[in-house]
């Protein structure tokens, strides 16, 4: 039997960011130490943008790009790049390269998505293609059934549960999705873009779901995390980092740490 009074903050961050296009998730997931980044939306160049640089240095970051090529139609011809995903994971956990990173960067689960989905419909389990996928070679418009969002669904739900079992640091990011009102127009919701029931499922899996918010002009922004829900935005710590903490590892570790201090001394 255990007993919450021995509970202690876990040494690994695992958390999952969500926000708007340009809002700096990848900025702050790249301040993470020693970054391993599967970059499906190819914006690892932000290590080498000038603000980056200037306040990080040129960080040296392993990464691999990860993308599907599509025919003149539009259409998939050979959805490669999920398995590249999980035979280049399978390369980085074993043995001859665990201790050549400290973070794992997934950037992003929406896009991973997206390449779970073009390997779903043409698969499903077995040799035969698809009748989406076919049907798409024919019309140059891919249609998924309910079928092919189940199989991309379990893809990436898997892919992220071995991604997780890693002693590391982990960042999943997200596109965010806003639930809009049909009659009003208002948003109702803010969450991770994802496909169907995954928006649920997949926070689920984390212990830290974090919103980034941008606020102030382009000489004052600051990026600060919503990590409490708050009617709207899809969030929690249950570390309990504070709301509005910088996207930053410096100021992550700093409010962990006070955290720690906070924990050993009501023991």
């Amino acid at each position: 039997m255990k007993n919450t009074k021995d509970l202690v903050l876990g040494e690994k961050i695992k958390a999952l960011v969500y926000g708007r296009s340009g809002s700096g998730k990848t900025f702050g997931a790249l301040t993470f130490p020693r970054p391993l980044v599967f970059d499906f939306d190819e914006g690892i160049a932000t290590a080498r943008n000038p603000l980056f640089v200037t306040k990080y240095g040129k960080k040296d970051i392993l990464y691999e790009r990860f993308g599907d090529v599509t025919t003149k139609r539009g259409v998939v011809e050979q959805p490669r790049a999920f398995d590249d995903a999980c035979t280049f994971l399978d390369k980085m956990l074993s043995p001859e390269h665990i201790g050549t990173f400290d973070t794992i960067i997934i950037d992003s689960a929406t896009t991973l998505t997206d390449l779970a989905m073009n390997k779903g419909v043409v698969i499903l389990g077995s040799n035969k293609l698809s009748q989406s996928f076919n049907q798409a070679k024919l019309s140059g418009l891919l249609t998924p059934k309910m079928q092919d969002y189940q199989a991309s669904r379990s893809l990436v739900e898997q892919f992220i549960d071995l991604v997780k079992a890693a002693d590391k640091h982990i960042v999943l990011i997200c596109h965010e999705y806003q639930v809009l009102n049909e009659e009003t127009g208002v948003v109702q919701a803010i969450t991770p873009l994802l496909t169907g029931k995954s928006r649920e499922a997949i926070p689920l899996k984390f212990d830290e779901v974090w919103n980034l918010r941008v606020s102030g002009t382009i000489a004052t922004r600051k990026r600060g995390l919503c990590t409490e829900d708050d009617g709207i935005r899809q969030c929690r710590s249950r570390t309990g980092i504070p709301m509005d903490t910088p996207f930053e590892w410096n100021e992550i570790q700093k409010a962990v740490e006070a955290i720690r201090v906070t924990q050993t001394q009501n023991t």
